[in-house]
């Protein structure tokens, strides 16, 4: 049976340097480190987060399936499209840095985020083998056909989107008789629409653009293939558990967590959180660190750990 760990919280400000250097040890000894990503760790680059007080569910936005097709498209556009040009000209944080500095060590990092900033760290990004981070919720890299799922580049559509404001809008299966005349509508579909028309064929609906993330009440397109992943992952014997940045309130992250303690365990690893917020109780009792501390740092203290199980750059653990 499986110990159950005792949760020891840390403060990098606190004296408990002794803690902070067990982790280092932990973190430099570990041969398969996956990491579960969330998105505290990029709020220091500017990108806003969902959850907290100030975060993007705090001003009522909520990137649902339905919102595209109603009145709250525009706004929803236009948020995606200032974020996804924040994290185009964002510094990358220390975390992002750091991440990226594990190299072979870090088996998968696993990241709800849609800003894309592990690919601009240099993980490689996407769904895989070869793939050393996964996009959970795919991302705002791009527009994507909410039916063909073509997908579009954002500085095509700029002014369209900043113009852009609700007269009327397409519904969700696509029949709406102004549907061509809709900005924002596939081009490719656009295409076969008018091919379907001309030869007198059965019309099929246009899709619309939106940002190519998996919104909150959609069902995940390539949910298989993340599983198969995770499957891998957890047969592949990883010896340490990285949580950064994620309040664990809601089923995903939670069940992603219960998922590789196990595998863990059975390599005597450790499974360390990092976040300001105290981990939920009922994943307390799976988590061997709590850093009260958060992840989005861009300069600060670090613990270096040792040279020879890093390499000649000692990776700065970024704790401050």
């Amino acid at each position: 049976m499986l110990r159950r760990p005792a949760l020891t919280r840390v403060t990098p400000a606190g004296p408990r340097s002794e803690e902070l250097q067990t982790i280092a040890d932990a973190l430099s000894g570990a041969r398969k480190i996956v990491g579960i990503a969330g998105a505290g760790i990029s709020t220091a680059a500017g990108i806003p987060d969902f959850r907290s007080s100030g975060g993007l569910y705090a001003d009522g936005v909520l990137f649902e399936e339905a919102a595209f097709f109603d009145s709250r498209r525009a706004q929803l556009l236009k948020i995606a499209l200032s974020i996804r040009d924040r994290a185009a000209d964002c510094e990358l944080t220390e975390t992002h840095r750091w991440l990226a500095s594990l190299g072979r060590k870090l088996l998968r990092c696993y990241t709800q985020n849609v800003d894309m900033l592990e690919a601009k760290a240099g993980l490689v990004t996407g769904l895989g083998r070869r793939f050393n981070c996964v996009p959970l919720h795919g991302s705002i890299a791009n527009l994507k056909c909410h039916l063909c799922h073509e997908a579009y580049e954002w500085q095509d559509y700029r002014s369209d989107i900043e113009d852009y404001s609700i007269k009327g809008c397409n519904t969700e299966d696509g029949n709406n008789k102004d549907e061509l005349t809709l900005p924002l509508s596939c081009r490719r579909c656009n295409i076969r629409f008018k091919a379907r028309k001309a030869a007198g064929m059965q019309l099929l609906p246009v899709g619309q653009l939106r940002p190519g993330m998996v919104m909150l009440d959609e069902t995940h397109p390539q949910g298989e293939e993340i599983a198969n992943l995770i499957r891998g992952d957890k047969l592949s014997s990883p010896d340490l558990l990285l949580v950064l940045g994620t309040s664990l309130k809601v089923d995903g992250p939670k069940k992603l967590l219960r998922q590789f303690v196990r595998p863990v365990r059975r390599q005597s690893g450790k499974i360390i959180y990092v976040n300001r917020t105290k981990p939920p109780s009922d994943c307390s009792a799976l988590i061997d660190y709590w850093v009260q501390q958060g992840t989005g740092m861009r300069r600060g203290r670090t613990c270096r750990a040792p040279r020879e199980a890093l390499g000649s750059r000692g990776n700065p653990i970024p704790l401050d």
